[in-house]
């Protein structure tokens, strides 16, 4: 018997406002085993989160799927965190990029395994370092970003300096940290896709 995973107590903000200029066209409407990134991300999160929201700058149609629009006209990751933070009835708030479309279940609940009152964030660490793009963070982070967003500095880096976060080790996994960001990531995310899927 299947029974659905009990939904976490956090929302899950897909991050869906790059340009995309490497790619050539919306990267969360590049096809991967039949469907668009975008619902890849969406599957996975509305599959184990309580809130599931697409923060976007421009007005793509995402169907009946909830969407937020940047508060901030500033292409960078940062504004798109920014936005759902500030937006959140949840403490605690799942970050994705709609770009990761190889990130499972089991990374999600790994990462949330280790958030507590004790920290602000909760990142995966892998072969390239910290994954600032698919994690976790409290609505505590807000003051930093604001101040940030105030001195023009919008580097998830000096972000996450100044956040305490706890760190996962995902280097074993770094392969399912592909970010798609060219033709050649899209060839290389439906080899591993399908590879999976056998």
């Amino acid at each position: 018997m299947n029974h659905k995973i009990k939904l976490l107590p956090a929302a899950a903000f897909i991050l869906a406002g790059g340009k995309s200029r490497r790619f050539g066209s919306p990267k969360w409407n590049a096809m991967l085993g039949g469907i668009t990134l975008i619902e890849h991300s969406w599957n996975l999160c509305d599959d184990l989160f309580k809130s599931t929201v697409i923060v976007s700058k421009s007005k793509y149609d995402f169907g009946e799927k909830r969407i937020i629009q940047d508060i901030i006209n500033v292409q960078a990751p940062l504004t798109g965190i920014y936005t759902a933070l500030k937006q959140s009835e949840h403490r605690w708030n799942f970050i994705i990029s709609c770009d990761l479309p190889l990130i499972t279940k089991n990374i999600i609940l790994k990462l949330w395994e280790k958030t507590s009152k004790k920290c602000d964030g909760v990142l995966p660490v892998t072969g390239r370092g910290l994954e600032p793009t698919c994690g976790f963070y409290t609505t505590t982070a807000l003051p930093i970003c604001e101040q940030m967003i105030a001195k023009g500095d919008y580097s998830l880096h000096n972000l996450n300096k100044q956040l305490n976060c706890e760190e996962v080790d995902f280097t074993q996994n770094t392969d399912l940290f592909l970010n798609v960001n060219s033709e050649d990531d899209l060839v290389k995310a439906e080899e591993h896709y399908y590879n999976t899927k056998q």
